[in-house]
């Protein structure tokens, strides 16, 4: 049997040693700033070059990671203690300078990892780091009192701190001028920005402006030649971007232009270039000729990425909302890592033909893989306009666009259409589990006629009349089983009690079922012989009701929250995942049958193919890991679930 540490000699597409029982890997585990388990999804926060491109430093969580742009590896992890670290930045090859959420400032010898020298600022701690163009100066942004401390890199020494009146307060951006004769800093609080220029001859102001700017994303950022900033304001009342263009010299308004959408800061590459991002692709541009754009993987708002280019010009790192490191090779021009998410795996499925496996991505991505070697055989990108709902059944994506009874279905893998008969709320409707089959509320006429359409052909399954005031609680994999609740008084004045019922929507007949009173649970679905309800309760235990006998119930305890759950298709086996990276796979009856570790950061999604011999796990480490039905058949039981059978069982 192969050990975690790989000596069994199974590995991945990549080379890198697969985990303990698991059959494949799909995606890579190089490239990933792990946050450590528990510690959440969290993302990157500042990306830095070494000064011959050889290297690449991230920050993100409480560490600094050192890696090698070509393949992937990590090379060196710099961690001092819990603190979350904002930036990171080489100042020479073997030199790295961390800032730390509390205001610490860190010399590192990155070969050996060690600290040299350490430093706490002023009040509390910034966000940015920036370097000298020529490499001799650092500054570290300060948050009250607002400002920076200045550092000699040659000598390794805290110079002074510059300190400017109290203003918005966070640093959001720090930057020299090309030629190092300024600085910019721009402080954003609660919508209230300022933007101050500095001489670097002896840090006094050349001016200041104050103003208001979206809160989520503000920018600035100077021209290639040095002698405008371009800043990103909000008009509130007309709610429309407006970018101001300043003289970095007076401070005098040159330029006001006002978009409707989020605009894009431009960036200057180390040959003249210059680099934006829009609709969802990298542009490059030679003065005001076009050269080329790259398809970028991510959806992201694309004023949020902090993009750094590399000393020789030749790679571009992203910054951003994601603890995986995306990397542009501009010699190759392509997107590194390849073959491989960026992002969290939101949604897998297991294709019909028994081989493939379809992942969706928080990247916007679509990836059909091979299953057993694990070797990605296409990638869809998702359109640039966002669908409301996705779900991955059976291998095939069925994306909801449109609104109401405009809306449609679109399979990005296939092209194909599906029109829907009675087209589809999609904040209204609830899905089976599988995205087989949604179900709706139609208000008539002071009726509520609840119908659920098939995906696959877009036709209603069945209609049922009910009162008006019902709630679709849950509907059962190809649409035939819907669970719906109806309130039916209030208890102590604050309460509502529900009564509830399951329909067979092929006769349209039903039966009262009784769930009990639950605090805090969400229905996840029902099984395949529609006797067994899925709930969970606060994130963490999932609970079997039995539907034809009030009281009895299975529970699986969780130690975590788990964020996946999935039901084979005979309804015999039932797969948790958590947020500390626990796969646990679950007998119907309650018994542990076993607990899968290998993935780096939590369980985000969960599948079974049709026949249970495999499942998939997806993460927020970027992959999905296969399993063999072996896994969970030759593990003996570490513990029972807890069993609660009601008193007349």
């Amino acid at each position: 049997m192969m050990t975690l540490d790989g000596r069994g000699g199974r590995r991945d597409a990549w080379g890198d040693a697969l985990p303990e029982l698991a059959h494949s890997r799909c995606g890579t585990v190089r490239y990933l700033h792990r946050l450590g388990p528990g510690n959440g999804l969290g993302s990157l926060t500042s990306v830095s070059f070494s000064p011959d491109s050889r290297a690449l430093v991230t920050a993100g969580a409480c560490t600094a990671r050192v890696w090698d742009p070509v393949d992937g590896r990590e090379l060196r992890v710099l961690e001092a203690d819990a603190q979350v670290v904002m930036a990171a930045r080489f100042v020479s090859p073997e030199r790295v300078v961390t800032l730390s959420m509390d205001g610490v400032v860190r010399w590192w010898d990155v070969p050996r990892g060690e600290v040299l020298r350490c430093w706490r600022m002023p009040g509390r701690g910034g966000r940015r780091l920036a370097l000298s163009p020529d490499g001799t100066t650092l500054l570290a942004a300060t948050e009250r009192p607002n400002g920076f401390a200045v550092f000699d890199v040659p000598t390794e020494t805290w110079v002074k701190h510059v300190s400017l009146p109290e203003g918005p307060g966070l640093p959001v951006e720090l930057a020299f001028s090309p030629d190092g004769s300024c600085v910019l800093l721009l402080e954003h609080l609660d919508r209230l920005t300022r933007l101050t220029v500095l001489e670097t001859s002896d840090w006094t102001p050349r001016w200041s402006v104050d103003g208001a700017v979206d809160a989520s994303f503000p920018w600035a950022v100077f021209s290639a030649e040095g002698d405008v900033i371009a800043c990103r304001y909000l008009e509130t009342e007309r709610e429309k971007n407006r970018v101001r263009t300043y003289d970095v010299r007076t401070g005098v308004l040159v330029e006001e232009v006002v978009r409707a959408h989020s605009y894009a800061p431009t960036w200057p590459l180390p040959d003249g270039r210059r680099m934006h991002i829009v609709n969802q692709r990298l542009v490059v541009s030679r003065g005001e000729r076009l050269e080329r754009w790259l398809r970028l993987p991510c959806e992201t708002a694309a004023s949020r990425w902090r993009p750094e280019a590399s000393p020789d010009g030749r790679w571009i790192a992203f910054a951003r909302d994601s603890a995986c490191v995306l990397l542009v090779d501009l010699e190759a021009w392509r997107v590194v890592p390849e073959q491989a998410h960026h992002h969290q795996v939101s949604q897998l499925s297991f294709a019909d033909d028994g081989r493939h496996l379809v992942t969706s991505c928080a990247d916007g991505g679509l990836r059909v893989w091979e299953h057993d070697s694990g070797r990605q055989v296409r990638c869809v990108p998702q359109p640039s306009e966002s669908p409301h709902r996705m779900f991955l059944s059976a291998g095939r994506a069925c994306v909801v666009k449109g609104r109401r009874e405009e809306a449609f279905l679109f399979d990005p893998l296939s092209e194909q259409t599906t029109d829907l008969s009675d087209g589809c709320d999609v904040y209204g409707a609830v899905w089976a589990e599988d995205g087989s089959a949604f179900a709706q509320v139609h208000a008539e006429r002071g009726d509520a006629w609840l119908r659920v359409t098939d995906t696959r052909t877009g036709l209603r399954v069945g209609e049922v009349c009910e009162r008006l005031d019902v709630r679709i609680r849950a509907v059962s994999r190809g649409g035939r089983w819907l669970l719906v609740a109806s309130p039916c008084g209030v208890d102590d004045g604050e309460r509502r009690s529900w009564t509830s019922k399951l329909w067979d929507m092929k006769k349209g007949t039903y039966r009262p079922v009784v769930i009990g009173p639950r605090q805090r649970a969400r229905l996840l679905c029902l099984a395949p012989d529609e006797g067994v309800l899925l709930l969970q309760e606060d994130h963490r235990d999932v609970v079997l009701v039995d539907l034809s006998c009030p009281g009895r119930e299975v529970r699986l305890v969780a130690s975590a929250f788990t964020w996946a759950v999935a039901l084979s298709a005979d309804g015999g086996l039932v797969a948790t995942g958590d947020i500390e990276g626990h796969v646990r796979v679950w007998s119907r009856d309650g018994a542990l049958l076993a607990t899968l570790d290998g993935h780096l950061e939590g369980i985000t999604a969960l599948a079974f193919s049709r026949d249970g011999a495999w499942l998939a796990s997806g993460s927020a480490d970027a992959t999905v890991l296969v399993w063999p039905r072996s896994a969970w058949r030759t593990q003996p039981n570490v513990v029972s679930a807890v069993t609660m059978p009601s008193s007349s069982a």
